[in-house]
Formats: structure tokens, C-alpha cells, sequence
């Protein structure tokens, strides 16, 4: 059903995307040093929480692009085969 990818929402009730949306989106998924989190990209990020993980020390983070209108989000999570190492994951396209 289409009509839940639009992302209008006209009623009071949030209406979660189904699945399949974000089949469509663009996937990354990059390894940089954890000393180089900040110059991994050019874009701006918010945090958007954090995420204990069953059975691991570090957290996951999550991040969404600043820019206004823009739904790229970002993932970030420690390398579990080396803990000097991070692995960001990117979902979607950036618009600007």
C-alpha cells in the first residue's frame, strides 16, 4: 500500500511508513577511526537518542541531519572486532 510512503499525514493518529519505504532509500555504510567521528562527512547532525545494546558495552547513536526538509539519518556504533574503530551507517539521500 503506497498510500503510506507520501509521509502526509492528515489525521491526529501517527501513521507509521510501512516497511517497504525505505527499501527505496539510499543505504552507506562507512568505517572510520573513532578519533575521526567528527570529519567523517561535510553535513551537520543532531542527535536523535542513544541505544544500549544487549550484551555490548558501547551504545549506539543516532543522528539526523540538520539541514530543514532533509530525512538522511545516521547510525553510528563501535566496531565490536575493534573498538578503535566506528561504523556509520547512513540511510537515505540528503536534498540539499
Amino acid at each position: 500500500n503506497d498510500e503510506n510512503c507520501s509521509g502526509s499525514n492528515t489525521s491526529h493518529v501517527s501513521i507509521k511508513r510501512s516497511p517497504h519505504c525505505r527499501s527505496s532509500w539510499a543505504n552507506k555504510t562507512i568505517r572510520v577511526p573513532a578519533a575521526n567521528l567528527k570529519g567523517a562527512d561535510k553535513f551537520s547532525w543532531r542527535s536523535n537518542g542513544t541505544k544500549q545494546l544487549v550484551g555490548l558495552s558501547h551504545v549506539r547513536r543516532y543522528y539526523r541531519c540538520t539541514n530543514k526538509g532533509c530525512s538522511v539519518h545516521k547510525i553510528v556504533d563501535r566496531d565490536p572486532n575493534d573498538p578503535s574503530m566506528l561504523i556509520i551507517n547512513y540511510n537515505g539521500e540528503h536534498n540539499h
